[in-house]
């Protein structure tokens, strides 16, 4: 071996006898909202017994229609308006174990704060909203305003009527300097020039506005700005994703495509036909075919051993979720388990989307540019050749004076990393002893060799002085020799050997003591390693892990183990390298 050294939440309330005592109470008398007071009810205590995956005794509390059905015994589990009526509440009320709702053991038991809301809500027509998202569409008229004079189009009367609601007075107009600037990003994502900024600040036209709105908007930028937007949603990626992360060249044009439908204005059911089934409705329209590539941005997983059918259904699922997530705006995603408990999809609707992609097949098309396209990619290329010529002439000429610059230099450098080699000589470390029996004797190249019997464990310290400053690493070296077993570099019978722990004291004491001299190592590399046995192992104190050279034998190898910091000190200082090797088995350096 050779060492060296490298420079550089509670209410409470009362129920008796099954009835409810109005003043033990403290809910609020504000009118009971069905989401945000009752749904939250029914999921917490009634729909895992009631919901879409089982309705014991055929109440099913998912929606208003199922809830209020009359059911096999006769009973109503919800009677709008008559909340004595409903099943559901005698049910909660019961002190019969075989009929009490929820059953123990099941869910907690509704506390008198959540009774009372349930029985006011019945009481009151249990009124249960479809979501929003479910809602059809509906004409809104636009508020009127108590000073009209501030409102310039209709969307200015709604936000106009909301501040009067508040009593708050809007802020004044902008600056012209503030109104170019927001818009230019929030209509091209960049900022306006010095020349935009004056011209507009300049423009006394009633018009000048208007005009600058106008420019942004027919800026090719614009598909740009908001194309993002949408290239989010359809999970575009220039790459594969997952472990290979293969890049996909042609992914730009998809990207382009998007862009551009955006600076054209493509109506948005043209837009959407055409990214979901260009290909079919359009078959002769190139543009149409390449806009199905928003269902070539899923994820392509192309590790070693994956199952092509496994990963061909995952691309298949991810299509339809994003359909349900993009156009739909729902997450269907829940249903490809189970029909969802609160969003209104069955698990049959979800395969049924799921069919519609299933069909498809994962073809490569070349779609073709337009004329005008290739005119305008050829011209941009050539222009690009000429720079790029110009540029190559201007580095040959730069190159030319100064490679002799250069070659002085590199001259030089060689002299020097000779120089710095030389100070890598070991015959500083001067000795090296084995703890317990054993010796080594020193060879002429500087190394030492352990001699007599081998060790099942052992630990070295290789001692020495050094003069060296900025020290920032120490290498160790491990040689093979024909007197090892496989000629080691290890003396196990298979030639190999495991450094448990790897340790540096440096200072100018007379004796180095491992609490005041102690040097920190922040990281390890090698040459070689067997499986996880790298050198970085040596670091820690477990004696089951360490540096390894297995299937690496007979031949020689070496570490690197960093410093925390560098080494230095004015004038010469003593170092000791621990080399702790308590694997067992003999595995100790030869």
């Amino acid at each position: 071996m050779i060492v060296s050294l490298l420079p550089k939440y509670r209410v409470m309330g009362l129920i008796l006898a099954g009835a409810i005592l109005p003043g033990a109470l403290t809910a609020s008398s504000a009118p009971i909202d069905f989401t945000r007071d009752i749904r939250p009810i029914f999921a917490e205590h009634c729909i895992l017994c009631h919901g879409p995956d089982d309705a014991k005794g055929g109440l099913r509390l998912t929606d208003r229609e199922l809830a209020t059905i009359e059911l096999k015994s006769g009973a109503r589990g919800i009677a709008p308006g008559d909340a004595g009526g409903s099943e559901i509440v005698r049910r909660i009320l019961s002190s019969d174990p075989d009929e009490k709702m929820p059953p123990p053991g099941k869910a907690e038991p509704l506390s008198p704060v959540q009774v009372e809301k349930l029985n006011r809500w019945i009481a009151e027509g249990a009124d249960w909203p479809m979501h929003w998202a479910y809602r059809p569409l509906s004409e809104v008229s636009a508020p009127s305003v108590k000073k009209p004079d501030r409102v310039v189009n209709e969307i200015d009367r709604f936000v106009q009527a909301g501040l009067e609601t508040k009593g708050i007075e809007p802020s004044p107009e902008a600056d012209r300097y503030t109104l170019i600037k927001r818009l230019s990003y929030d209509l091209i994502g960049l900022p306006p020039s010095v020349e935009e900024v004056d011209e507009f600040v300049k423009d006394s036209e009633a018009n000048a506005y208007e005009k600058v709105v106008d420019r942004l908007l027919a800026s090719p930028h614009f598909g740009e700005r908001w194309g993002r937007h949408w290239l989010d949603k359809a999970r575009y990626a220039d790459s594969d994703g997952y472990e290979k992360d293969r890049n996909r060249p042609n992914a730009w044009r998809y990207r382009d495509w998007v862009v551009k439908a955006i600076n054209q204005d493509l109506p948005f059911d043209q837009f959407t036909i055409q990214q979901l089934a260009g290909d079919l409705a359009e078959p002769s329209d190139e543009e149409a075919r390449l806009a199905t590539a928003f269902n070539r941005q899923t994820l392509t997983n192309t590790e070693g051993g994956t199952d092509r059918e496994q990963w061909r259904v995952a691309a298949v699922m991810d299509r339809t979720e994003t359909l349900g997530s993009v156009w739909l705006g729902l997450t269907v995603g829940c249903a490809r388990c189970h029909t969802h408990k609160y969003d209104q999809i069955t698990q049959t609707e979800y395969y049924e989307l799921f069919a519609y992609f299933n069909n498809g097949e994962e073809t490569n098309a070349n779609v073709a540019r337009s004329e005008i396209e290739m005119a305008k990619y050829e011209r941009a290329k050539a222009a690009h050749g000429v720079k790029v010529e110009a540029l190559q002439k201007e580095i040959d000429a730069l190159a030319g004076k100064l490679k002799p610059a250069r070659e002085a230099w590199e001259k030089e450098y060689a002299e020097s990393l000779t120089a710095k080699k030389s100070a890598l000589t070991f015959h500083e470390l001067t000795d090296a002893v084995v703890s317990g029996t054993g010796k080594f004797d020193s060879l002429e190249d500087g190394s030492f060799r352990g001699k007599g019997a081998h060790p099942d464990k052992a630990t070295y310290f290789v001692k020495g002085g050094s003069s060296l400053k900025n020290v920032t690493a120490v290498k160790l070296e491990v040689i093979p020799d024909k007197t090892l077993p496989k000629s080691g570099p290890g003396r196990a019978d298979n030639g190999n050997f495991v450094l448990t722990h790897f340790e540096l004291l440096a200072g100018k004491a007379e004796k180095l003591d491992p609490k005041k001299h102690g040097v920190k190592f922040v990281d390890a590399m090698e040459d070689f390693q067997q499986g996880k046995f790298p050198a970085v192992n040596a670091l820690d104190s477990n004696a089951r892990t360490g540096w390894a050279v297995g299937g690496g034998v007979g031949k020689p190898h070496e570490a690197v183990f960093r410093l925390a910091k560098p080494l230095s000190f004015d004038g010469g200082y003593r170092i000791q390298i621990k080399l702790d090797q308590q694997y067992g088995g003999r595995h100790t350096l030869g």
